[in-house]
């Protein structure tokens, strides 16, 4: 298994590291490979595929369908399957196959398929791409939107988020969305990073 990950601020970096440690700690077949870079820099992923035979996957489209076809697999044998996807405003999806996995869950028959769809992503970049493959998850209506968030952001879910809270804003205040309403709720959060860096809106929609 190779880890590949480059460090952005959106968290910080010594709780990613953290991370890794347990996961380093726990790894007693030393089948974990952690790398540190950007799974968008086409040459150090054509790297990866030289370099670990295993990893040709993580080739951008081979990767995303990889995931896929994993999902189908399992779907196959009667597995329940949870598909997270973070950062989904960045994620392509050139082979189709996650728009193929959304529009199977959306579809009629969706509601016998034992498989949930979640992504996260930054709210104000998922409000304006069109043709995305996380339009049919959007359209669910079913979500978080951190109430940090601008109320033009509500467009994620298709609804109207009030201009102003009933409630000061704080960290982990969002409006959980289902059935098409919003409703103001609490979520655990991190302590915040001793630098005080704020994060970005961001949208959390499950299918």
């Amino acid at each position: 298994v190779i880890g590949l990950d480059n460090f952005a601020d959106f968290y910080p970096r010594a709780a990613k590291e953290r991370n890794l440690a347990a996961i380093d700690a726990a790894d007693a077949g030393d089948t974990f490979t952690f790398i540190e870079g950007d799974i968008r820099d086409a040459a150090l992923v054509g790297e990866l595929g030289g370099d670990h035979g295993g990893a040709d996957g993580a080739v951008e489209g081979a990767r995303v369908a990889g995931a896929a076809d994993g999902v189908r697999a399992a779907l196959a044998g009667g597995r329940p399957c949870l598909l997270v996807v973070d950062d989904a405003d960045l994620v392509d999806d050139p082979t189709g196959a996650l728009a193929a996995l959304t529009a199977g869950v959306t579809s009629p028959a969706g509601a016998e398929l034992p498989l949930t769809i979640a992504v996260a992503g930054r709210a104000d970049t998922l409000r304006a791409t069109y043709g995305h493959w996380t339009t049919a998850v959007r359209r669910s209506r079913t979500g978080l939107l951190l109430a940090g968030c601008s109320d033009l952001d509500g467009d994620v879910l298709g609804v109207v988020l009030p201009r102003r809270h009933p409630v000061r804003a704080r960290p982990g205040l969002a409006w959980l969305v289902r059935a098409g309403g919003p409703t103001l709720v609490q979520v655990a959060v991190t302590p915040a990073p001793a630098d005080g860096h704020a994060p970005p809106a961001r949208a959390a929609t499950a299918q």
